[in-house]
């Protein structure tokens, strides 16, 4: 096999990669608080002749702010996630559907609690709740309980739109942090963009398949060639 089927490979192989990401975006393009990942590649080997994926990076921008008016919704802009108990340790999101349980316990959408400044949020039986535009939980009877913790940090996905923080988290203060209360934070995937990614992943794949194949159809008859 030549050293042209293992750079057309390569292609390929990083065409495909970017089309699983593009199309993972797309797909999560109606998430709460998503962040589209981009891959990039380089050229490598003798001559610049392979590619290669040289990192997947995540474009933190914020995405749109989409109002709810739901008391406890809250929606994250600029620097700062929100602090979850993951049962060994914080995560991180910036989904801000926040729900009391039947018990009282703030917790997001996929049941985690939600930390405040004195721990787990708990709201007291029988009263409503609001969440203010510096973070404050305010009881409808019992006034503020708790602040949300809000922090700065560096982090990875864990899948299921939360995040694990790469390092320390700095806690932010009041005029530090920027939510919208009765609102959370759209996906910030653009679809049009995304749309336009795919067509021109999947074009760079066909093309590097027909590469391989002409290849492979050069070997075969250079093979039948030397029989002869």
């Amino acid at each position: 096999m030549g050293r042209d089927l293992y750079a057309a490979l390569s292609g390929a192989y990083a065409s495909m990669r970017r089309l699983d990401t593009v199309a993972q975006n797309l797909a999560n393009v109606s998430t709460t608080g998503y962040k589209s990942q981009r891959l990039t590649t380089e050229a490598t080997g003798q001559g610049g002749a392979y590619a290669r994926i040289a990192e997947g990076l995540y474009d933190m921008q914020d995405g749109a702010v989409v109002r709810t008016d739901h008391p406890t919704d809250v929606a994250v802009q600029g620097e700062g996630w929100l602090v979850l108990d993951g049962g060994d340790g914080p995560m991180l999101t910036r989904d801000g559907r926040l729900r009391p349980d039947p018990e009282g316990t703030l917790r997001d959408p996929n049941g985690r609690a939600v930390m405040g400044q004195l721990g787990s949020i708990q709201v007291p039986h029988g009263e409503t709740v609001r969440i203010e535009a510096d973070g404050t939980v305010v009881g409808s009877e019992s006034g503020p309980i708790d602040r949300l913790r809000v922090v700065a940090a560096n982090a990875s996905p864990m899948g299921g739109n939360v995040w694990a923080a790469d390092g320390p988290m700095t806690d932010l203060s009041d005029g530090e942090v920027q939510l919208v209360p009765g609102a959370v934070e759209g996906s910030n995937v653009d679809p049009m963009r995304a749309m336009v990614e795919l067509v021109e992943a999947s074009r760079n794949f066909e093309a590097f398949q027909k590469a391989m194949q002409t290849s492979d159809d050069t070997d075969a008859r250079l093979n039948e060639l030397g029989r002869s």
